[in-house]
């Protein structure tokens, strides 16, 4: 079992976010702060998903041997959390994100699964975390196959 340094990570935190503005803030200024509490992940179990956030939930709840970023301990940490009071477009969210998800990628290995919403006009967006991020960060070394679940709602897009 792996223990962390919580005032480690505490600090960490702060140096990256306190000292720099919302538009200075960079990846690397998160580095030392991931560095602090490294996650490793039984190979087989990654699912990754664009615009399919509820189905992912119910998803991994279902079949329980899955792993998503939510459930490594800066996702768990951090998800939902909104900086400086702004959405989107928050430098510090951003950047977060893009480590939070690179990182999370770099570790998949085995038999990985994405889901991917089939009721909007593209499924797979080459803009999106998964698409411009996590995609770009599997290792072909790694990772032995991929099983793609294009799913569709009769309810609508939002899933």
């Amino acid at each position: 079992m792996c223990r962390y340094d919580c005032e480690e990570i505490w600090r960490q935190f702060e140096e990256a976010v306190i000292s720099h503005s919302s538009c200075n803030v960079t990846v690397e200024d998160y580095f030392h702060m991931f560095n602090a509490m490294p996650q490793i992940w039984p190979c087989d179990n990654f699912l990754f998903w664009s615009k399919t956030r509820t189905l992912m939930h119910s998803y991994a709840a279902v079949f329980r041997h899955f792993w998503t970023l939510e459930d490594t301990l800066v996702g768990y940490m951090f998800n939902d959390l909104i900086w400086c009071g702004q959405e989107e477009d928050s430098g510090r969210r951003l950047c977060f994100g893009f480590l939070s998800s690179q990182n999370f990628a770099e570790m998949a290995c085995g038999n990985i699964t994405i889901l991917l919403n089939g009721s909007i006009v593209n499924a797979f967006n080459r803009k999106s975390m998964f698409g411009s991020v996590e995609l770009d960060s599997l290792d072909p070394q790694r990772v032995n196959y991929v099983n793609i679940k294009v799913v569709t709602s009769l309810d609508g897009p939002h899933m």
